[in-house]
């Protein structure tokens, strides 16, 4: 019996259609986590159709995992799930809170468990963004020699390092 994984995919499918739409992206991860789980075919499909219809209550999935670390790592892909599709909506952040509650993870620290997910998300996109950046720089700044390959770097080097602190991409003044 695959209780543990069965509960996974329940409450991460909860997640995805708590708002009665399912995004591709999400349903996508889902099944790439049912596969990751060991829960394939049929009886992937099988728990899947039956969540889409009778939505579990996440507060008494949470309840039937036993161990509190196991819990609280269940909630953080809940979380990874919720942000998937760039945003958290209204539903899926109740469904979260139910999970939470019977998990006994108090309010507070399912709160800083999520906004830390969002803000690793977030500064993953602005690296990417800023590495990208820094690509397109380098690659103009070679046409100028190395000079300008060695400016293009320090100054990607500073965007990326501010991507990462999350602070703005400001440059200082060259002395």
């Amino acid at each position: 019996s695959r209780v543990l994984e069965t509960i996974i995919l329940r409450f991460l499918a909860r997640i995805i259609n708590a708002d009665g739409t399912i995004d591709p992206k999400e349903l996508s991860m889902l099944v790439d986590i049912s596969i990751q789980l060991g829960l394939e075919g049929p009886e992937a499909h099988r728990i899947l159709d039956d969540e889409m219809t009778r939505k579990s209550d996440a507060s008494q999935l949470a309840q039937q995992i036993p161990d509190p670390v196991q819990q609280r790592e269940v909630y953080a892909m809940g979380c990874l799930m919720g942000v998937s599709d760039g945003s958290v909506a209204t539903q899926e952040q109740e469904v979260l809170a139910a999970f939470a509650r019977g998990a006994g993870l108090p309010a507070q620290a399912a709160g800083a468990l999520l906004a830390e997910v969002i803000a690793a998300k977030s500064g993953a996109k602005q690296v990417a963004v800023a590495a990208k950046e820094v690509g397109h720089e380098v690659a103009s700044a070679a046409k100028q020699g190395a000079h300008g390959v060695a400016a293009a770097t320090r100054r990607g080097v500073q965007k990326t390092k501010a991507a990462v602190k999350g602070g703005d991409e400001t440059e200082k003044p060259a002395k």
